[in-house]
């Protein structure tokens, strides 16, 4: 039986993959540690960065578990780092990405609630990063947030991925959407609520700034769901998505016009990022 979340304080284990990422680091750091909920576990992944993320990491002391290896891509630093947690939930933060304050509060708040539930996933606010005249970047939003399944956006049960398997590593481009599509497939139970979860930084170096790469991924990842579910002959319509307001209304949406918003929404995501550079 699941643990009631609501008399313990659960440990989250946060993975930041990071690749070149150093200037990002402090600061995803401190948006991790100034969650309302404590106790939380920061286990940073170098994936080979050619930068001084170790030098900045070493600065930052016992406040994080760091863990180097060589240039893998992003699946397989937080398969990585899904190894070394010790958490019974699994957060992931890319490194020049950020978080409300009261992310993991309200997402643990919902797993109280239903203790069936292996992931709690949340609204994404897309900011585009302009320099100043400092070079410091200075982040503004340009697109109403939306659910776009995200990693960073979600909470993960740490026993999910033992059910649904790790990140594909072969997958450069929408391993998210790749994760998801499997877990949806496996009968894992998920919720997403609508609020904001994840601050996302779009600017000059982001992975996600390829945007026929990025698309790439999508449907890549759309073909193996198909597969492999005509190879099982289930080519039933996956389960429906359940949908969490601030009211605590659930409503069921259709997994097909889901998949399809959130792809119309990295379109528009990377359209407007390409419009201001």
């Amino acid at each position: 039986m699941s643990p009631d979340l609501s008399n313990e304080n659960p440990l989250i284990s946060v993975v930041i993959p990071v690749y070149d990422g150093a200037r990002f680091l402090p600061d995803a750091i401190a948006t991790v540690e100034a969650q309302q909920h404590q106790p939380l576990e920061i286990i940073v992944v170098n994936d080979g960065s050619t930068d001084n993320t170790a030098a900045v990491a070493a600065s930052l002391g016992d406040r994080i578990r760091y863990v180097a290896q060589p240039n893998q891509g992003p699946a397989a630093a937080r398969n990585h780092g899904i190894d070394l947690a010790t958490g019974e939930f699994i957060a992931f933060l890319d490194v020049d990405d950020r978080w409300p304050e009261t992310k993991t509060r309200h997402q643990l708040a919902a797993f109280a609630e239903n203790p069936a539930l292996d992931v709690v996933n949340g609204y994404v606010e897309t900011l585009h990063g302009t320099p100043d005249a400092t070079g410091e970047m200075q982040y503004e939003a340009r697109l109403p947030a939306s659910a776009s399944f995200n990693l960073g956006s979600a909470l993960f049960r740490r026993s999910v991925f033992d059910r649904v398997g790790y990140f594909d590593d072969s997958q450069i481009h929408a391993e998210d959407v790749d994760w998801f599509l499997q877990a949806r497939e496996r009968g894992a139970e998920m919720v997403v609520l609508e609020e904001v979860t994840l601050l996302y930084h779009l600017h000059d170096t982001n992975l996600t700034g390829d945007r026929q790469g990025n698309l790439k991924g999508f449907f890549s990842a759309v073909r193996k769901s198909l597969k492999r579910r005509r190879d099982l002959g289930k080519l039933e319509d996956l389960p429906q998505i359940q949908y969490r307001n601030e009211a605590g209304e659930v409503i069921a949406k259709d997994p097909a016009a889901v998949l399809a918003s959130v792809l119309a929404e990295r379109e528009a995501m990377q359209r407007n990022g390409e419009a201001k550079s």
